[in-house]
């Protein structure tokens, strides 16, 4: 008797993959935020942490997409590519943390990013369903 495999974009592949697109958008609407304020403070200067942020912003979005395509296409290195994404998202997650002023909410954004992360890095190493399908 042939056992069904779990393969193909769905389940938590798809949750993660309806996730992302989310993020990006939220990502870019922080990027918009950045640039606006920019333009409506015109005397104020292009700092360090402001380049840091804009910098962040458009690292992230341009990994989000490619991941997102490269899971779409179901290239074989799409996991690695997502595990460096995450990666890369909780790394500039504690360097916010480290720029910021400390407080709690600033801790509870980076422990969201941390615990997430960590969970799509265990899941695109381990699963099953991610292993079958690309």
């Amino acid at each position: 008797m042939q056992t069904k495999q779990i393969q193909g974009i769905k389940g938590w592949l798809l949750f993660y993959i309806l996730l992302s697109v989310i993020i990006f958008f939220i990502n870019l609407l922080g990027l918009y935020n950045e640039f606006l304020l920019f333009k409506l403070f015109k005397h104020t200067e292009l700092t360090i942490e402001k380049t840091y942020n804009i910098s962040s912003y458009l690292i992230i979005e341009i990994l989000i997409i490619f991941s997102l395509v490269l899971l779409l296409l179901r290239k074989k290195y799409a996991p690695k590519t997502v595990i460096v994404t995450e990666s890369l998202g909780i790394i500039i997650g504690l360097v916010d943390y480290i720029m910021s002023n400390k407080d709690f909410t600033e801790l509870l954004d980076l422990s969201i990013v941390i615990v997430l992360g960590a969970i799509w890095i265990l899941y695109f190493r381990n699963s099953k369903r991610v292993r079958n399908t690309f």
